[in-house]
């Protein structure tokens, strides 16, 4: 007999698994992140098989899954398995990739795994859970009162509820803990809880009946400080217009008022509102392939998973061809020259032909030539002027530049 279809279960069903760096996975079930990493951590990926387990079932742990996003490699893995309804007893300890591990009672279970990167950064992953001798063991029980969050000196009431049972209770007996040296317990059907602090705090309730039938329940809950303020961000400069092809490099200006780290970087880029780019930095390296309205999305998140979000809009046009007039030297107007340089910028294939034209106030040419530049080359044009008794008007046109200079 089993009546547990009845009773409807708690977000530990689908939130076993708790990560530190925010992207691990357990059996293909995403993990939540609950500690500070930083946008360059390791993701582990703690995986189990069987995938669905019991009491006396000898289980792989495996975190082969596991990747290094900076590429330099995961080098340590390391295990820890607890007993929480044991009095937190570490079962199993290893440092090999891959290790078995036999749950070999009922209750709940902890298991924990840190990946460290051959440069010493490190990520961990943690799996919760409850274990019954088989489906039909009764009391089932289930935590009653746990909201989404809680806030820092909040009282929470939590409540045993009981499934379709005749089963008489005896006892009721909650752990409510962080890690096993900050741990606070109680008895009875109902308790009144203060949490107090920052990060996750993980509740367990174990009911007796009368016949020494035991069964089990955990969950989590956040705790949210009052002074977790959102970080602020901005780009570091405005975005304006670009051309195709253009490589600019694109700063964030965050900061978090609680004094914290921002933990995380994540840029997004859209042309015509579709996502074209997104990468992860304190820096975004921007070249646009095509021409059209962008924009810029940029969210950080700081050590206490408060998040902030800036974006920009902004035109990408076509390369076109252009040749820029840097400077004249005008220190020998009576002499047989002026001199100039140009410099050719947003060439697109790869030179651009000029001609360099001076010209009278009249409007009369007096010297011309032609010359061709490639991108990022600098030309001094050095054309002979005719003798004169007063220096003219030079008009020193260069593609669509002119400047006009008199003596």
């Amino acid at each position: 007999m089993s009546d547990r279809e009845d009773i409807e279960r708690p977000r530990r069903d689908v939130l076993k698994m708790i990560g530190a760096a925010g992207a691990a996975t357990v059996g293909g079930t995403a993990a939540v992140g609950t500690g500070s990493a930083a946008s360059n951590a390791p993701v582990p990926v703690l995986d189990m098989n069987p995938a669905e387990f019991g009491v006396g079932t000898e289980v792989t742990l495996d975190a082969s899954g596991s990747t290094d996003p900076a590429g330099e490699g995961i080098e340590d893995h390391i295990w820890t398995v607890y007993h929480i309804s044991d009095g937190y007893k570490l079962k199993k300890n290893s440092i090999d990739e891959s290790t078995t591990f036999t749950f070999d009672a009922p209750g709940h279970w902890y298991v924990n795994l840190v990946v460290r990167t051959t440069d010493d950064r490190s990520a961990e992953v943690r799996w919760f859970d409850t274990l019954h001798e088989s489906d039909d063991q009764w009391p089932i029980v289930t935590i009653g009162g746990l909201t989404d969050s809680v806030s820092d000196g909040e009282t929470v009431s939590l409540e045993a509820n009981l499934g379709s049972t005749d089963a008489t209770i005896d006892t009721y007996e909650w752990q409510i803990y962080r890690r096993y040296d900050d741990m606070s317990e109680y008895t009875g059907e109902q308790i009144d809880h203060t949490f107090s602090g920052d990060g996750i705090r993980h509740v367990t309730l174990t009911a007796t009946a009368d016949d020494g039938t035991k069964s089990y329940e955990t969950d989590f809950v956040p705790i949210v400080q009052e002074t977790d303020y959102e970080p602020n961000v901005d780009f570091t400069d405005p975005l304006s217009q670009y051309s195709v092809g253009d490589k600019h490099v694109i700063g964030a200006d965050a900061s978090d008022p609680d004094g914290g780290p921002i933990t995380s970087y994540q840029w997004q880029l859209f042309r015509e509102e579709e996502l074209v780019d997104d990468a992860y930095g304190e820096e975004y390296v921007l070249t646009p392939e095509a021409p059209g309205d962008h924009r810029l999305s940029l969210l950080v998140e700081d050590d206490e998973r408060q998040t902030a979000t800036t974006d920009a809009t902004f035109t990408v046009t076509e390369k076109t061809e252009t040749v820029q007039i840097t400077s004249i030297d005008w220190s020998n107007p009576f002499g047989d020259y002026i001199k100039a340089d140009a410099d050719v910028k947003n060439v697109t294939d790869g030179s651009i032909t000029v001609n360099p034209t001076l010209t009278n106030g009249g409007g009369d040419t007096l010297n011309s030539g032609e010359t061709t530049l490639s991108a990022g080359e600098t030309v001094t044009f050095e054309p002979a002027l005719p003798a004169v008794e007063d220096p003219p008007n030079i008009v020193f046109s260069v593609a669509d530049k002119t400047r006009t200079y008199s003596g």
